[in-house]
């Protein structure tokens, strides 16, 4: 019995490696092309101190992230929180609104 229950959890987790495999070939399509993203108006809240908040979610707050560090060359991401307000209006968690970053000089 043992045997059995070992042969069929090592056919499982090479069944998962194949499958994972399998999508790490098509993973190089998934990424957006810089040609492919549309302009982002950097518009984050500034707090004071390097304290900034990004009022987007999901592909428009990366841009935007991105876009705000190229601007400000001389600051670093020190850290980043979300704003907690997806799981208070009772939806899944990921669904919020924007992002709380700190940054630092370098």
């Amino acid at each position: 019995m043992k045997r059995f229950i070992l042969l069929v959890v090592m056919c499982s987790m090479g069944m998962l490696a194949i499958a994972g495999c399998k999508n790490a070939e098509n993973s190089a399509n998934v990424a957006p092309k810089a040609a492919d993203v549309e302009p982002v108006n950097v518009d984050p809240i500034d707090y004071g101190n390097n304290v900034y908040y990004f009022p987007k979610n999901k592909t428009k707050f990366a841009n935007a992230l991105s876009a705000f560090i190229a601007n400000n060359p001389s600051l670093e991401v020190v850290a980043m929180a979300s704003d907690g307000t997806g799981m208070a209006r009772g939806q899944i968690l990921g669904h919020d609104v924007g992002y709380f970053v700190v940054f630092k000089k370098k």
